[in-house]
């Protein structure tokens, strides 16, 4: 019967230490975000970049950077971001 009740305390200890665990984890985003846009600036793309990282800043509480790369038929700011 000892035997039972120390097995039940450690199911019960584990299962504590995993959900404490999963509860200390740093909400997403942990750091600034770098939204790469592979097109000229000035365009309607970058436009709604600018307007789409805004949004997410204020959703997130944290710092959504717009990043406009064009030149090289998207090619540069592909890989940039890749």
């Amino acid at each position: 019967m000892k035997y039972a009740t120390a097995v039940m305390g450690m199911r019960a200890t584990g299962l504590l230490l995993v959900f404490t665990g999963a509860i200390a984890q740093p909400s997403y985003p942990g750091k600034p975000i770098r939204f790469v846009t592979p097109y000229l600036p000035g365009g309607g793309t970058s436009v709604v970049a600018r307007i789409v990282g805004q949004k997410l800043t204020e959703r997130w509480g944290q710092l959504v950077l717009v990043d406009i790369r064009g030149g090289g038929n998207p090619v540069i700011g592909t890989e940039i971001g890749a």
